[in-house]
């Protein structure tokens, strides 16, 4: 039986929605699309960059302290 996914992650561009898979949705996925600010003279113009799922720096270092590790 297949379900439909319901996406919603913070920062992500609908235009990444339909990349998303229950297979790939974790640390390391990527898609284009993502709009960012850039400041130029005179002003700010808008870039196209990529939207990266990363790693949660905090949580790493915690796992890394409970295995002895730092």
């Amino acid at each position: 039986m297949e379900g439909n996914l319901e996406i919603t992650c913070a920062g992500m561009p609908k235009s990444c929605y339909e990349n998303v898979n229950w297979d790939n949705f974790r640390t390391g996925f990527s898609c284009g699309g993502k709009l960012t600010f850039s400041h130029v003279k005179g002003g700010v113009i808008l870039k196209e960059t990529d939207f990266t799922i990363k790693e949660d720096k905090k949580s790493f270092i915690v796992k890394n302290k409970e295995k002895g590790k730092e």
